[in-house]
């Protein structure tokens, strides 16, 4: 059964600039001219929680391994990706629709999902729709990161006095979502974690590590991280 929910909830499709372009690189247009700023690091900070909150709901479930995106799809994609981003360039533009209309006129179906058809079928177009939003939202969040820390790491200066609070923030952020997060996304919020506290965190990545509904690979980067900080004090 196909789910109705919208493709692309309302909070991600409302991303506001840059922040809801898709294929988003720290050192690429538009972020290299994006200098960071109070204001703007206030709005990364809420873009980071709708993309945290996205990424730890029941949406990526519908992402990633699916029966109708098969080898005949890991095989040929890269041949399409250009073409999809420039005819989605943002996340606001996607829409079942819209996808159905751009399989018609750009894919060789048998070619790329190994099976024929006269009018794209709703599993493919959910499918693929649902993993193009999961993975650009997963890398949205991990160039937020990366925009947002070198702001961050040092404390409130008199001509950037909400450094600290924006840190706090942050901080926030990930440790209430790294352990709900997929294995890859909680990983990386354990090392931002560790990064900006370390020793203030070694209680947090206890916890991390006894949490039941964290993911193994969570986990394990938790105990990691202590038992490399406990392994220096001996």
């Amino acid at each position: 059964m196909i789910d109705r929910r919208p493709l692309v909830p309302a909070a991600i499709a409302g991303l506001p600039y840059p922040w809801n372009v898709d294929g988003l690189s720290l050192g690429g247009p538009p972020l290299d001219s994006w200098q960071p700023n109070p204001e703007r690091r206030a709005t990364a900070l809420k873009v980071l929680r709708s993309c945290l909150e996205y990424l730890m709901s029941d949406a990526p479930r519908y992402g990633g391994e699916l029966p109708s995106l098969n080898e005949h799809f890991a095989d040929e994609w890269i041949s399409y990706d250009h073409t999809f981003r420039r005819r989605f360039p943002t996340l606001d533009t996607l829409s079942r629709d819209a996808i159905r209309d751009w399989l018609a006129e750009n894919v060789d179906p048998q070619r790329l999902f190994g099976r024929e058809w006269e009018v794209p079928p709703d599993d493919v177009v959910d499918n693929l729709g649902r993993g193009w939003v999961y993975g650009t939202v997963s890398t949205t969040t991990r160039v937020l990161i990366a925009w947002l820390l070198p702001g961050v790491r040092a404390i409130g200066t008199e001509d950037d006095p909400a450094r600290g609070e924006d840190r706090a923030r942050l901080l926030d952020l990930l440790k209430e979502a790294a352990p709900k997060l997929p294995g890859d996304e909680g990983v990386l919020s354990i090392g931002v974690i560790w990064s900006l506290e370390e020793i203030d965190a070694i209680g947090y990545l206890r916890m991390v590590e006894q949490h039941p509904g964290a993911p193994e690979p969570t986990r394990l980067e938790a105990k990691r991280y202590r038992e490399e900080y406990e392994q220096e004090l001996n």
